[in-house]
């Protein structure tokens, strides 16, 4: 509701009785603010936070006016006199800039206010929501009682400003030491900054309190993960400023526990019987959830008497190829992988080798050999031999003449 204020004189008649003026009030340099407590010697009066959105959290509700929104005051109410209070009998204001007034509208907390009078000594705490225009600037609260006139909250008119916000590594494991950091503003100066640590399904796995140390506005904080859950958590970060209103960055980034070394598995080398002289490829398959970092291969040479590191280089699918050079005959090569994750994480697998041997010639494939070496050419020999001889019995017989037939 949008009701107009005149002047500097507030004239409001609620329930048929006549509230003090402004005039009456301290001067607004005095005025109490956001998280101070106001008293009338009956009630006293603290407002915790002020907000605004397009609608109400968490309740089906949206403001009847096109072009309105809710804005709600988060307060507490206690009977600091001798005698009970009836709520139903208590009036709350929002005043824009522009000196209009909008009503409460509606109350939500533990009990119905409405209903119940407060008892001397008691507290309450809920939230009244107000409908106003999108575009209103309020800047303050008043609370009025059919008694008496308690007073008026300057509220703030800007909320912290929370951005940039920044985790390293974006990667780790349990144990691994996170900073985080945002950059946060506001115009009544900043209480507090805090990081809300949480799982995916949002529950809340550690709170980090961040500082400005430099005083430039950017707020840091470390936080040590240790006995963290593997998997994706979120940071919300939290700012409160020194009139006690609060923001909200949710799920501001992300960032990864990965406590699962990486799968190191299909070791294996090619040729499969190394000869002399020829050099080995060696290969393997490495995965991991959240990525692999890097991968070396480990080779021993019985000669060598130590451990030689290659780089192992992806080729793609997962796989990873490193080259151990050529050796000697009868040389005995181990070898084994060894894996990192993004996080850290190492694996390796079990020690595989070969020894370099000269290929074995099968039985058939050496009396081929003999064949070719020493049958052929006494085959070919004899052949000419009996080709010669065949020649030189042909020449003799052209020789012979016939007798003469008398």
């Amino acid at each position: 509701m949008k009701r107009a204020v005149s002047g500097t004189i507030l004239t409001l008649l609620l329930t048929g009785v006549l509230i003090f003026s402004f005039s009456l009030q301290p001067v607004e340099a005095e005025l109490p603010g956001v998280g101070e407590w106001t008293s009338d010697g009956r009630i006293e009066l603290c407002v915790h936070s002020f907000d605004s959105a397009p609608s109400i959290h968490y309740y089906p509700y949206e403001p009847e006016i096109a072009g309105y929104i809710f804005a709600w005051v988060d307060l507490s109410l206690k009977n600091v006199g001798i005698e009970k209070v009836s709520t139903n009998l208590l009036y709350a204001y929002l005043k824009d800039t522009e000196n209009y007034l909008y009503e409460g509208v509606i109350v939500l907390s533990p009990k119905e206010w409405q209903l119940i009078d407060l008892p001397p000594g008691e507290t309450l705490r809920g939230e009244i929501y107000f409908e106003v225009p999108a575009e209103a600037i309020i800047d303050e609260f008043l609370w009025i009682d059919y008694q008496s006139y308690i007073g008026i909250v300057i509220l703030e008119r800007a909320r912290a400003i929370i951005g940039n916000v920044k985790v390293s590594p974006v990667i780790g494991k349990s144990g691994t030491i996170f900073t985080i950091g945002a950059d946060v503003d506001d115009p009544s100066g900043v209480s507090c900054v805090i990081a809300h640590i949480q799982k995916a399904d949002e529950s809340d796995v550690d709170m980090v309190t961040l500082t400005d140390p430099d005083g430039d506005g950017i707020y840091i904080g470390e936080w040590n993960s240790t006995d963290t859950d593997h998997g994706i958590h979120y940071i919300d970060i939290i700012a409160n400023d020194t009139l006690g209103s609060e923001d909200e960055k949710e799920n501001a980034i992300t960032f990864r526990i990965d406590n699962v070394s990486p799968s190191v598995s299909n070791v294996k080398h090619k040729p499969l019987s190394p000869t002399p002289n020829a050099k080995v490829t060696t290969a393997c398959t490495v995965t991991d959830e959240f990525g692999v970092k890097e991968v070396y291969l480990y080779y021993f040479i019985d000669e060598s008497g130590s451990w030689n590191k290659v780089l192992a280089i992806d080729i793609g699918n997962s796989i990873y190829e490193a080259t151990i050079p050529k050796q000697s005959e009868n040389t005995t090569v181990q070898y084994y992988f060894e894996a990192f994750d993004n996080a850290g994480n190492r694996q390796e697998n079990p020690i595989h080798s070969y020894t370099t041997r000269s290929p074995n010639i099968p039985l058939w494939a050496i009396i081929v050999g003999v064949f070719i070496i020493f049958g052929l050419p006494i085959i070919g020999i004899v052949g000419i031999i009996y080709l010669l001889r065949k020649r030189r019995h042909g020449k003799e017989d052209q020789h012979v003449l016939p007798e003469p037939d008398f």
